[in-house]
């Protein structure tokens, strides 16, 4: 398995800093809406998605579009390179680490557990 940061791990960093998202990948963290919200990994909770969506767009819509595209490019370049460039280290550490005994172990559990449920 390649100790190269995946894509996601890569793209949680940038948003709610390296020791945050170290904190929450290593436990395996389980986030309410209000405590991703608290540390910065989304940007609404809401109960209408629809209307805030519709807002948020209607702000980004006021700004020129080609300013919009180059800030964005600019802004995430860096990062887009980063996780292009480990695609294939991501899906092979995935394969890898989904078919290891341990996983494929925990995964049977939780399959029946939920077979258990359903009865």
């Amino acid at each position: 398995v390649s100790t190269q940061s995946t894509g996601f791990s890569v793209l949680m960093k940038e948003t709610i800093g390296s020791r945050q998202a170290e904190k929450h990948l290593q436990l395996g963290s389980l986030l309410t809406p209000e405590q991703a919200l608290e540390i910065g990994l989304v940007d609404f909770v809401t109960e209408n998605a629809e209307e805030v969506a519709l807002e948020e767009l209607a702000r980004f819509l006021k700004i020129s579009p080609t300013a919009r595209v180059h800030s964005k490019l600019i802004s995430r370049q860096p990062l887009s390179t980063i996780v292009e460039s480990g695609k294939e280290d991501d899906v092979d550490n995935f394969w890898t680490y989904i078919k290891t005994e341990l996983v494929q172990k925990s995964l049977q559990q939780y399959l029946e557990s939920l077979k258990k449920k359903s009865q």
